[in-house]
């Protein structure tokens, strides 16, 4: 993934339709992690997979 801003928006969406419960609290870390989470000017989150791995532990702890 090129990691522009439609990217991230494509990520972002596949995030949402996987969480289970669409709170605010949620959606919250989900745009966090997406947007603003960096390391060393890189995205943290970059793949369809570091998603599903997010939205899991979200999920998990709902």
């Amino acid at each position: 993934m090129r990691n522009t801003k439609t990217d991230r928006e494509f990520l972002y969406q596949y995030g949402l339709v996987k969480l289970v419960v669409l709170s605010d609290e949620n959606i919250k870390i989900l745009k966090n992690h997406l947007f603003h989470l960096k390391l060393n000017q890189d995205f943290i989150i970059n793949t369809y997979n570091d998603v599903d791995e997010l939205v899991s532990f979200i999920n998990r702890n709902e």
